[in-house]
């Protein structure tokens, strides 16, 4: 999991855009946490941008956008921060599926067995 922090305005879901654009190859599932405020619904919001069901288990979640999704764009997350280990938790069912969050404030979580240190892109006001 990476993310890309710094203060509203500054940049971050533009930098985010222009990553999927020029670095990814494969698929890329954005999704817009703007007007989640309530953590429980951060999977099922997932969910239903990927054309899932709301309620699909986060197994079959993981499996699905495992097979079709590269990247997975969660932008705007700092009203959700704490359901950042649900998703570090869909991370680990995957095998090649990396995800990227934008958010005012660093998102952590509990690692990903066997993974890389996450890469933070902190940006700040000159």
């Amino acid at each position: 999991m990476h993310s890309i922090s710094g203060p509203g305005g500054i940049g971050k879901s533009r930098l985010a855009a222009e990553i999927c654009a020029v670095r990814i190859s494969g698929a890329v599932t954005w999704v817009s946490l703007a007007a989640v405020r309530q953590p429980e619904f951060v999977l099922s919001t997932i969910a239903a941008v990927a054309g899932l069901p709301r309620d699909a288990s986060l197994t079959a979640m993981a499996a699905e956008l495992d097979k079709r999704t590269s990247l997975l764009v969660l932008d705007t997350f700092e009203p959700v921060l704490t359901a950042a280990a649900e998703v570090a938790g869909m991370l680990d069912l995957t095998t090649r599926l990396r995800v990227l969050i934008t958010s005012r404030a660093p998102a952590s979580c509990a690692r990903r067995t066997g993974a890389t240190a996450p890469t933070v892109i902190a940006i700040r006001r000159s």
